[in-house]
């Protein structure tokens, strides 16, 4: 399964496969909050840049999607995900609005 349901401008991903899972979450959020199965990251795309940490080790010069969550930091080769989302496409994708927002688009 992966889905992408959305409400009210929200986007969730949601896979049994978590690496499809972030994915497809760097494909919709550059600099902003995402949820990833039930949990939130903000997140942020490094380009043509070396990444060092704070323990002393690096990550050579490429380009990266950063994911920072209450689950730590986590960070990905932004071309292998491209690879990822080419192999697994979205199953779904869902949209739901509320009361409100519904009647705004349906008039």
């Amino acid at each position: 399964m992966l889905e992408l349901r959305e409400r009210n401008g929200k986007k969730h991903i949601i896979s049994n496969n978590e690496l499809a899972a972030f994915a497809w979450a760097a494909y919709y959020a550059q600099c902003s909050d995402i949820i990833i199965n039930g949990k939130e990251y903000r997140t942020v795309h490094v380009t043509d840049s070396a990444i060092d940490m704070s323990d002393g080790t690096s990550l050579p010069f490429g380009c990266y999607a950063i994911f920072k969550g209450e689950d730590g930091i986590r960070i990905f080769d932004d071309y292998e995900l491209k690879d990822i989302r080419k192999n697994n496409p979205l199953e779904s994708n869902f949209y739901c609005f509320d009361d409100e927002t519904f009647l705004k688009i349906a008039w």
